[in-house]
């Protein structure tokens, strides 16, 4: 699912759900990376085989101590870039993406538009889940000007959104559209984030960390929000009993830890129900068997 020429992305409907098109009806594509110690971990372990992953689980991968890294996931959305795009405002890199059409494969330059990292520490063995977006997802953000594109928002308050979101594709891929045939998402932000406390919250972080990056592409990304386990000594595995949220470390927040790139249609309770819930830990509660890993769950072979 790699190739040696560079990035290949694979997959364009998001976690247990429908692709997202942007306003210049491309899809956006999705990605899982794994930093060093996980993937050793697995290769060592061979748990990339459903004989041996089922064998040892629940499993626990090595966590970051003060002098060592532990397991670390980066889940990115990135979306193809146009002629109008503001490509300074981006994270870019160059991918291979297949043209439904062609049925080939096109050089394409990509924009990130949203990525969580969790990273697994010695005292919070439930992971620490942070999610991040670009400024101008839903909105145009610091720096914008009146042309700037928004990613998956028209501009307008049409058509009216429910949960966040309005124009879901109808089906899932493969196949993938035909690009007359797609119909951009209107998508807004169901879950707003925090101003509080005062002084100290998302927002305020935000803005003392796009100062510090002035200049760099990263002024240009925003912490949407964290979540952690405040009591990380509780916790049971769903397939022992466990239940959510108090078996998996009492999560702080327990809801509404959504990121709009990357879980657009499961930003409300009600869309989330059937995907175990609206936010990181959970959804991921669900793999806990395989220490959280819904990539390591559900593509082992």
């Amino acid at each position: 699912m790699v190739n040696k020429g560079g990035t290949l992305l694979d997959g364009v409907n998001e976690a247990l759900s429908f692709p997202l098109i942007d306003q210049f009806k491309n899809y956006a594509w999705t990605e899982v990376r794994f930093n060093k110690p996980q993937y050793e971990f697995i290769r060592k372990n061979e748990f990339y085989l459903v004989k041996n992953l089922a064998a040892k689980q629940p499993i626990s991968m090595p966590a970051s101590r003060p002098d060592t890294m532990g397991a670390a996931m980066v889940k990115a959305t990135w979306r193809q870039m146009s002629g109008k795009d503001e490509r300074q405002r981006y994270y870019t890199v160059d991918a291979m993406l297949y043209n439904p059409e062609t049925k080939k494969c096109d050089k394409q330059t990509m924009g990130l538009v949203g990525f969580h990292i969790a990273h697994k520490l010695k005292d919070f063995p439930e992971w620490v889940w942070s999610t991040f977006e670009q400024v101008d997802n839903v909105a145009r953000g610091p720096g914008a000007n009146n042309s700037t594109p928004i990613s998956f928002n028209n501009g307008t308050q049409s058509p009216t959104t429910t949960g966040g979101w309005a124009n879901r594709p109808s089906q899932k891929s493969p196949p993938l559209l035909p690009i007359q045939q797609r119909i951009p998402a209107q998508v807004t932000r169901f879950n707003a984030i925090p101003t509080t406390p005062a002084g100290a919250s998302t927002q305020d972080l935000n803005r003392v960390y796009q100062e510090l990056l002035h200049d760099t592409v990263w002024q240009h990304y925003q912490l949407v929000i964290t979540q952690f386990p405040a009591k990380p000594k509780d916790f049971t595995t769903k397939e022992k009993g466990g239940i959510y949220p108090q078996d998996c470390g009492q999560p702080f927040p327990v809801d509404g830890c959504v990121n709009v790139a990357l879980e657009t249609f499961l930003q409300s309770k009600g869309d989330a129900a059937g995907a175990g819930g609206n936010s990181c830990m959970s959804c991921h509660y669900s793999a806990g068997k395989s220490d959280f890993s819904w990539v390591l769950q559900r593509r082992s072979h």
